[in-house]
């Protein structure tokens, strides 16, 4: 794994966390380590195949999801 795509790894654990935590967007974004939520929305898009909202919805339907 490059030292980017572990970067990318790290944040968006931190980001899967505090929206389970019920963190809003915007905070969640600057609190992982995004420059903004727009590149949150990349990264979740990219990472797990939907966007942070799509992911909440998921998460309280279904078992948790694995962020490796």
């Amino acid at each position: 794994m490059s030292p980017k795509a572990f970067i990318r790894s790290v944040r968006l654990q931190r980001a899967v966390r505090a929206l389970r935590a019920g963190e809003l967007l915007t905070k969640v974004a600057a609190d992982a380590g995004y420059y903004d939520q727009s590149h949150m929305n990349a990264d979740f898009r990219e990472l797990l195949g939907m966007t942070p909202g799509a992911f909440m919805r998921r998460d309280e339907a279904s078992p948790p999801l694995r962020v490796c």
